[in-house]
């Protein structure tokens, strides 16, 4: 059975945006957790190209499968990645003497832009003039 009507993606007829759009839409309805989903149609090879990032790699085939059952479809590429849910461990800096946030920013993300994050991280360790003492420790903040 066909997910798709051969008057909603008819190759000769609608758009190659209009199909994409349809095909997104319908995968979107479908509550799969894809992030940054991306169809792309190509009319003259039938061809659907997606991409996205899923957690697990039922959600890949799934798709597949949701992809093989539209009519008019004949290629499909499928371009998900697999993304984990690892959870990064927490990371500390033990503070030297002389070290600054913008120092301390720089080793960690090799720019001197995230001392501020360093220091919302560790707000409650630090006063308003964020006065670094040898022994303290920081937390770093994740690169998310």
């Amino acid at each position: 059975m066909a997910i798709f009507k051969n008057s909603e993606i008819e190759v000769k007829n609608e758009s190659e945006q209009k199909a994409s759009v349809a095909i997104k839409n319908y995968l979107d309805s479908c509550d799969l957790g894809v992030k940054n989903l991306q169809i792309e149609f190509i009319a003259k090879e039938a061809k659907v190209i997606a991409r996205g990032e899923v957690e697990n790699s039922e959600t890949i085939s799934k798709i597949s499968e949701i992809l093989e059952a539209i009519e008019g479809v004949s290629l499909i590429e499928n371009l998900i990645e697999l993304k984990s849910k690892k959870t990064q461990e927490d990371i500390f800096h033990i503070v030297q003497a002389g070290e600054t946030l913008e120092a301390i920013s720089k080793i960690y993300f090799g720019t001197e832009d995230k001392a501020e994050d360093i220091y919302q991280a560790n707000s409650e360790n630090l006063d308003e003039n964020k006065k670094l003492y040898s022994g303290l420790k920081l937390k770093i903040p994740t690169k998310s």
